[in-house]
């Protein structure tokens, strides 16, 4: 094979999390950025499309019944947000780059076009290309494909956690038969693991050469099952049917309700500091996993028959509708549960910011902030156990205090707009039910204008 003017890298999400199980590893990148500044001093210009297992798969969420349509979103999210980690790292080691994906994120991430990447790419920049097709049901071994024959790649590289295809899976089968050349009708007649059937089907049909290797291999330059973390993210069925229920019971007493959700049992910004990562792109990835929440509980709502309208800050293609104030009370009045997810759409802002915000928007009667705590302390119950649990507090003392509430920004909001919050456990057996129906009900603490 002639020297590649120009390649297509596909790099799988879980090599992104190196020896964790899921999340992001440090060393990882730091070898992906050191391969990348290497081949582009060879006059090589790159393109790299990602995947996301390191964070999320849709195949992962079968336990939630979520159709694979709302599924793959989530997975395609999750993409975006290796992207937005690894484009930030790759800049801050002098390695320029450009990063698109298949459809805008706010005004942060721009939408994939092929004139532009192709600019960059003659620019000398690495391109990153992010969220799938931007249509569900296609792998990102599709979107490597495709992307690899509209930008002109001579080749197509496959960076993956095995060092080439075998006859059967090697971590199985110890008598599996690594081949070093293969033929697409081979691999296609034998169904070998190179990638999806309809992936390779598509180079054949375009003459496009794939080249599958080990990441992993020093120098080898890399694959995307690296970008993993740990076990104590992702999702847990028990807390979905136990919220489902609260929701669907509170519904019964003609209350209106609007979920504001974090994205911390997938990614906070904070925790990316190991990266070197700023606190914009940070955030942004912050904001995706509300979004990723979002779409997974209003899918679970709608499989157990809670009608619920979803809206982001910012509009997710054509599936996750950016919120309007309007259309919100809307769908409060037809009795839908709200979802608000993707924080207000600016970084430096945290979800109870978002939550406040909202809750004031929509004219809400009181803001209810279930935790892992049952209450406010004087100081952290789990680490001091003289600490004394407030019952009752004014937003002045919780403010002079500096009382773990909520952050001080949104906190003073709430003062300012009168706003009652109620903080509590939403772990205590039917506490969400009882927050949301019972006005008068003592859990947790009650923070207001005045005691």
């Amino acid at each position: 094979m002639t020297k590649a003017r120009r390649v297509l890298l596909k790099v799988s999400g879980e090599w992104f999390s190196g020896s964790n199980e899921k999340g992001f590893d440090k060393k990882t990148f730091d070898s992906l950025s050191e391969s990348l500044l290497k081949a582009k001093s060879n006059n090589i210009q790159i393109a790299l499309v990602l995947g996301g297992g390191n964070i999320y798969r849709g195949r992962e969420l079968t336990s939630l019944n979520i159709d694979q349509v709302p599924a793959d979103y989530i997975g395609m999210l999750s993409t975006i947000m290796n992207g937005i980690a690894l484009s930030n790292f790759l800049s801050s080691n002098n390695c320029e780059n450009s990063l698109y994906s298949s459809f805008a994120i706010g005004n942060f991430v721009k939408a994939y076009s092929k004139e532009e990447a192709e600019r960059s790419l003659v620019e000398d920049k690495i391109v990153i290309l992010v969220g799938g097709l931007g249509n569900p049901l296609f792998t990102t071994d599709s979107t490597a494909s495709v992307r690899a024959v509209e930008l002109n790649s001579d080749v197509m590289l496959k960076a993956t956690n095995v060092d080439g295809v075998y006859s059967d899976d090697p971590n199985i089968n110890k008598e599996a038969v690594k081949y070093d050349h293969l033929s697409f009708d081979e691999a296609i007649t034998k169904n070998l693991k190179v990638m999806d059937q309809t992936s390779l089907c598509f180079c054949r049909d375009n003459n496009l050469s794939v080249r599958v290797f080990n990441a992993d291999s020093e120098g080898a330059i890399v694959s995307g099952e690296w970008f993993s973390g740990s076990n104590e993210k992702g999702f847990d069925k028990k807390t979905f049917d136990s919220l489902s229920e609260s929701l669907l019971k509170a519904k019964s007493n003609n209350i209106q309700i609007a979920l504001v959700l974090g994205g911390g049992n997938i990614y906070r910004g904070r925790e990316l500091t190991s990266l070197n990562i700023d606190q914009v792109p940070a955030d942004y990835i912050g904001m995706l996993s509300t979004i990723m929440n979002g779409i997974a509980l209003s899918n679970f709502l709608s499989s157990n028959n809670c009608e619920n309208s979803l809206y982001s800050s910012f509009a997710i293609g054509n599936f996750v509708k950016a919120y309007s104030k309007e259309e919100a009370e809307r769908s409060l009045v037809e009795d839908k549960i709200v979802i608000l997810v993707g924080g207000l759409g600016n970084p430096l802002f945290t979800t109870d910011s978002t939550a406040s915000v909202r809750a004031v928007e929509l004219n809400s009667d009181v803001m209810l902030k279930a935790t892992n705590v049952d209450g406010v302390y004087s100081d952290d119950p789990n680490i001091n156990k003289e600490a004394v649990k407030y019952d009752h507090l004014s937003f002045d003392e919780a403010i002079t205090k500096n009382l773990k509430v909520m952050d001080q920004t949104s906190l003073c909001f709430c003062r300012d707009n009168n706003l009652s919050v109620r903080v509590f456990n939403a772990d205590s057996e039917g506490a969400i039910l009882e927050a949301i129906v019972n006005e008068n009900t003592n859990i947790g603490t009650l923070v207001e204008l005045e005691k």
